[in-house]
């Protein structure tokens, strides 16, 4: 009777216990794939909380990434001595700083801006009243003359650069300018009429072919105006692609280059000297873009800069329009890669009231600048 009541009991037992594993636990085959990847982040949550847990006797430990603590995006691993160690400014950042950085992969190559606009298809007719205009074959000119003769003549440059005037006879136009072209009619005039005033200006204008080639969005020949310039141009064929250089476009003309164009200029400085008007045949090429690094961070201008010579970091940080009031200049991180290959950290020196010697470096193709609050 004994035995029979202890096999009872342990068959009891046996049951209960089958039923409350299957009460506790998780059916995965009966969950959705919703339910099923809602519990994996939980346990990797509860496993991530677990390793960064403090160890026994000690307190709380950094951990370090292969990538840079200070870009949000993986990155190219750095060498061991690029890596942050414990008591450096970039190990002690806070995280909101951190986040606060723009990746590098965002930044955009400076200047591209100018050419975001609407399309332009011809130069403002203002721009008719220019009186360093060359004249042309094509070209209407409107010959007002007063005084004790008073005549109206509209004329037009034929092919040979010529216009016929009556009792005057044939003068020469191309090649002049606009003024040139009046003075040397005072003189003509001159020959036939006294005590007179003479005026030129200009009536139609013709139109010319030119060409855009290299690095541009819309590469080809173009039919404009005779007023366009080399900047009317560059916004016609929706200016240089990202790949293209916005320090060395090139005016060619006649084989020969006639003008070298750097946008820097009139970007920064508002110099526009280096437009100039073009001619027909005259072709404009945007040849790939140099070397060129990058900056963010506590600057005015983040974005990717491009280099004609022996720019240092000093320089860098003016094409950026100077540091913010809160910038750390004393302690500037240059990422590099060396002659192996390999990503190097470096730290810059560029406050001028340091303590510390001033440590400023030329720049390379690739470089990465971050300057620190």
């Amino acid at each position: 009777m004994k035995r029979l009541l202890l096999l009872l009991i342990l068959v009891i037992i046996l049951v209960s216990l089958n039923w409350f594993g299957r009460t506790n636990a998780q059916d995965l085959s009966s969950l959705s794939e919703d339910q099923k990847a809602a519990l994996m982040e939980q346990y990797g949550s509860q496993l991530g909380s677990m390793k960064r847990g403090p160890r026994a006797g000690g307190p709380e430990q950094p951990v370090y990434r292969s990538q840079p603590i200070y870009d949000s995006i993986p990155s190219p691993g750095l060498p061991e001595r690029g890596r942050p160690e414990p008591g450096d400014s970039r190990a002690t950042s806070s995280p909101t700083d951190l986040n606060r950085l723009t990746s590098f992969n965002q930044l955009q190559p400076f200047g591209m801006e100018l050419f975001n606009g609407p399309r332009e298809s011809a130069p403002p007719d203002e721009i008719a009243a220019a009186r360093d205009y060359m004249l042309g074959p094509g070209d209407d000119l409107i010959v007002y003359l007063w005084g004790r003769a008073e005549q109206e003549y509209r004329l037009t440059v034929d092919r040979e650069g010529k216009v016929f005037v009556p009792k005057v006879g044939t003068m020469i136009a191309w090649g002049k300018s606009v003024d040139e072209f009046e003075h040397y009619a005072q003189k003509q005039f001159s020959k036939v009429y006294s005590e007179f005033s003479l005026s030129v200006s200009l009536g139609g204008i013709r139109s010319i072919r030119i060409y855009l080639t290299g690095e541009v969005h819309r590469p080809g020949a173009y039919t404009v105006s005779s007023l366009t310039s080399l900047y009317n141009a560059l916004y016609l064929a929706g200016g240089p692609t990202e790949a293209g250089s916005m320090r060395q476009i090139r005016l060619m003309r006649g084989g020969d280059v006639a003008a070298v164009v750097d946008l820097y200029k009139f970007l920064l400085e508002g110099n526009n000297a280096s437009d100039v008007r073009l001619q027909s045949g005259d072709a404009i090429f945007v040849p790939v873009a140099g070397p060129r690094v990058a900056i963010r961070g506590e600057v005015r201008r983040e974005a990717m800069y491009e280099l004609t010579g022996e720019e240092t970091a000093t320089d860098l940080l003016r094409l950026a329009g100077g540091a913010t009031p809160q910038a750390h200049l004393s302690r500037v991180m240059l990422e590099r890669i060396n002659e192996s290959g390999e990503w190097e950290v470096i730290d810059l020196n560029l406050g001028p009231d340091s303590t510390q010697e001033r440590y400023d470096l030329p720049l390379i193709d690739g470089d990465r600048t971050t300057v620190y609050s």
